[in-house]
């Protein structure tokens, strides 16, 4: 569904199944904004689909594998805005991939593990739009980890745990705030949250066990 910034319902696309247009738990989505096109992780159907800001079908690639341009259970995805590269997170591959805006491969990275540039489940990953690096939740490795665009370790932070820079299977991180609940400020399950390029003050949580959005 796209909804506009005040939450007013704007249109719909997908229905569940295998064709075009059709998802199987589609759990990751994220916007071309050189072009607005809507790229989304069809996770159960292990592949990418990306369509216009209309939800008209462009094209898909994956299918389920290991080998290059395959995925098993891919549950996000993310666009560089510099070169349009489509990152994915192939989480149960425990890797990262790179596309080019038509799907064509570039590289990748990533094993099993729990050194640098290994994973664990990565289930959520974001592009730092100033030099491109890629910020990958490490899901269960309880950590975030700060990879460049060539798939070399820059950084890493996190632990298991509930205080401040600790983590409990994180799925995507920016700050800190709320509780569980079902009022606003809480969340029941949050799978992934993003900010507005419009106004840089907006965090938008896909609440996901609440079924709803919540923007801040």
């Amino acid at each position: 569904q796209i909804i506009d910034c005040e939450g007013r319902f704007v249109s719909k696309f997908g229905t569940k199944g295998y064709g075009n247009v059709q998802f199987n738990y589609p759990y990751g989505v994220s916007i071309n904004s050189v072009n607005s096109q809507v790229i989304v992780a069809d996770t159960y159907n292990h592949r990418i689909q990306i369509f216009d800001c209309q939800g008209q079908f462009i094209h898909k690639f994956g299918t389920k594998g290991y080998n290059d341009v395959q995925f098993n259970y891919p549950f996000d995805v993310a666009v560089n805005a510099s070169n349009s590269q489509i990152i994915v997170a192939d989480t149960y591959n425990n890797r990262i991939q790179i596309f080019n805006c038509r799907g064509q491969f570039i590289r990748k990275f990533g094993t099993k593990g729990y050194n640098d540039v290994q994973f664990n489940y990565p289930y959520g990953i974001s592009i730092n739009s100033v030099n491109s690096q890629v910020i990958v939740a490490d899901t269960y490795n309880h950590r975030i980890q700060i990879i460049d665009c060539e798939g070399r370790f820059v950084s890493k932070f996190g632990t298991k745990g509930y205080g401040n820079v600790q983590f409990n299977y994180p799925y995507r991180f920016i700050r800190k705030f709320g509780t569980k609940g079902y009022n606003d400020v809480q969340f029941n399950y949050p799978f992934k949250i993003c900010m507005s390029f419009i106004n840089i003050y907006n965090y938008i949580v896909v609440d996901t066990f609440n079924h709803r959005i919540q923007i801040f």
